[in-house]
């Protein structure tokens, strides 16, 4: 057998050695990292994917909503920011900030148009889009609080836009939220939060209602009850849309209702909670006390706050958006779990080795107890330095067996002739024969 092996084999190996392989407890948590920081993500139900919005990336990432695993990255032209999916779920809408245009994304054949909208906006920087039934698409940009910006109404079927909300200019991170098709609301950043309700049923949407500014805080993500009559915001206030005044006090945090009897609330405002876990919360209508909680394994501070959350169909479990991780818990929905360390596979750092605290201690991408190298991130040239120690055994090795073999040699005598068989010019003499200094006996000599 050869000693030495091609470099590609012995990197092959090294590879090999601690390749992690391709999420049985009843909860599972995902820590899923999306390459740069997320904005905003939309649950496509009848296709399964999670669409994720990175603006660094100018991409629109596809998550699989069964295994939480990276399907695929749409790279689109400019930073994309808000989304939303047209209600026949055909496409997503992407509102492009450095561009002061939407993309138009076909969701079956995963290609895209632009409209532009900067001069509605008279802006470039668009950031965030909501889709109501009839065709028709709003859009807000962010100047920051010292800019102007207006809202656009883009009809989709007639190819046209124009700016609505009476001409107000609406400032600092406008957000927008809707149910039923009637009335868009709009939050705006800008200190005091304002909130504002816009008649969908004008032609040019107008501002019907707003509040007394200053009595709405946390404006900055807005959900609408299902039957719209409550819309809440992420300082825990629960508003009447009938007339904009508070109704209830929740914890603060992203609200999602799972139906009309009951809502859940992504408690990350609390800074004064773990900063390594996120609670999930649920709450009844009725009451608005709190019936059940969840503890999510999702980090969240006051300087890299969650931007988005999702409450899964049929209680399966909650996602949060917290800097570049898709985080969040799940049901076991089927051998997700191979180790059953209740970390899903796709984002466990040991899937077939149990390591439910991910311990990690060199930062590279493999779990303490499956990472052959724990203290060397670079396990490629870890691996690589001890074949090569490994080889130089092995030459010590072969050295002392040649020795050993040498030295049996010199203490052999096959014929018991007194003289070694490495010395014996007449290793075959009879036993036990007179021999000469050569191991020949006389006759031979002769």
């Amino acid at each position: 057998m050869n000693r030495l092996l091609p470099a590609a084999i012995v990197i092959a190996f090294c590879v090999a050695t601690w390749l992690p392989s391709t999420a049985v407890s009843d909860n599972l948590n995902i820590d899923l990292d999306l390459g740069g920081d997320a904005h905003e993500m939309v649950l496509d139900e009848t296709r399964q994917i999670i669409y994720v919005s990175v603006p660094s990336l100018h991409e629109i990432v596809r998550v699989s909503a069964v295994d939480f695993s990276v399907i695929d990255r749409l790279v689109l032209a400019s930073a994309p920011r808000g989304i939303d999916m047209s209600d026949d779920g055909s496409r997503l809408f992407a509102a492009l900030y450095d561009s002061g245009s939407v993309a138009i994304i076909d969701l079956d054949a995963l290609t895209y148009s632009t409209f532009d909208v900067a001069d509605q906006l008279d802006d470039p920087r668009a950031w965030d889009v909501e889709y109501v039934p009839g065709e028709r698409l709003y859009v807000s940009a962010n100047p920051g609080s010292g800019g102007f910006a207006y809202i656009a109404q883009i009809d989709l079927a007639l190819g046209t836009a124009q700016r609505v909300a009476n001409n107000r200019i609406i400032r600092a991170a406008p957000v927008f939220a809707e149910r039923d098709g009637q009335y868009l609301f709009v939050g705006e950043g800008f200190s005091p939060n304002s909130l504002y309700k816009l008649d969908l049923n004008q032609p040019n949407a107008p501002i019907v209602l707003e509040d007394d500014h200053g009595s709405v805080s946390g404006a900055s993500k807005l959900e609408v009850s299902p039957l719209g009559e409550r819309i809440h915001t992420t300082s825990g206030q629960v508003v009447s849309t009938a007339s904009i005044n508070q109704v209830a006090l929740v914890a603060p945090g992203f609200t999602q209702y799972a139906d009309d009897s009951h809502f859940y609330v992504a408690q990350f405002n609390n800074y004064d909670a773990d900063p390594n876990i996120t609670i999930v919360a649920s709450f009844d209508t009725t009451t608005f006390l709190p019936s059940a909680e969840w503890t999510l394994p999702c980090p969240h501070s006051f300087s890299s706050a969650p931007k988005d959350f999702i409450a899964l169909p049929d209680g399966a479990g909650f996602l949060i958006l917290t800097g570049a991780k898709l985080c969040g818990l799940i049901g076991d929905n089927g051998a997700l779990d191979a180790d059953g360390d209740g970390v899903i596979d796709t984002s466990d750092n040991c899937p077939y080795d149990s390591n439910p605290g991910q311990e990690n201690a060199d930062g590279d991408a493999y779990g303490d107890v499956c990472d052959p190298y724990p203290a060397d991130p670079d396990n490629l040239s870890a691996c690589l330095f001890d074949a090569g120690q490994q080889d130089q055994t092995i030459e010590g090795l072969l050295l002392q067996v040649q020795q050993l073999k040498d030295e049996l040699a010199r203490l052999t005598d096959s014929d018991a002739d007194g003289v070694p068989d490495v010395d014996d010019l007449c290793p075959g003499t009879r036993p036990r024969a007179k021999v000469d200094d050569f191991g020949c006996s006389r006759k031979q000599s002769r």
